[in-house]
């Protein structure tokens, strides 16, 4: 029996580390096409894809600036001019990746599941990824957050 997927089910890593504290992560693929008339044509004859970019955003609940998960993808832990130096002449990338828990044990006499496996299923690999913009926000009566968006490079493909 299929079973949809839900944010319980999933564990998010950065870079190999586990980011518990994401509230949400969604992606977007765009195509840009060029139409294709050709003189004495009124009617666009085709539409090939000339480029493509990739953009994500992360919100997540802040907890510190010291978080591993946040170094990683701010690439702050360093000196004013080291960062400027990495963000000018070759910043580095990370990749983010869903995965679906999958169980592996249960107990049926209890009927409870005793174990899991974390990275059972891969759902998405976003891959060369780099910011293009950061955000904190701390409002009345809320949580702080923190929001990321960028570019991964590498298209999703399901293999």
């Amino acid at each position: 029996m299929s079973q949809v997927f839900s944010a319980p089910k999933a564990y998010i890593e950065i870079d190999s580390i586990a980011a518990g504290f994401i509230q949400n992560l969604n992606w977007t693929e765009n195509f840009q096409r060029q139409s294709v008339t050709g003189l004495g044509s009124l009617i666009e004859q085709e539409a090939p894809v000339v480029s493509q970019r990739n953009t994500f955003n992360i919100g997540t609940f802040f907890l510190s600036l010291n978080e591993k998960v946040i170094k990683r993808i701010l690439n702050r832990d360093a000196t004013v001019e080291e960062f400027i130096n990495s963000m000018s002449l070759d910043e580095f990338t990370f990749s983010i990746v869903v995965y679906r828990k999958k169980m592996t044990s249960k107990d049926k006499s209890v009927k409870l599941i005793t174990e899991i496996d974390k990275t059972g299923e891969t759902i998405v690999r976003l891959r060369d990824c780099v910011l293009d913009s950061q955000n904190w926000t701390l409002a009345e009566g809320g949580i702080a957050m923190f929001n990321a968006t960028g570019r991964y490079f590498t298209p999703i493909t399901i293999k």
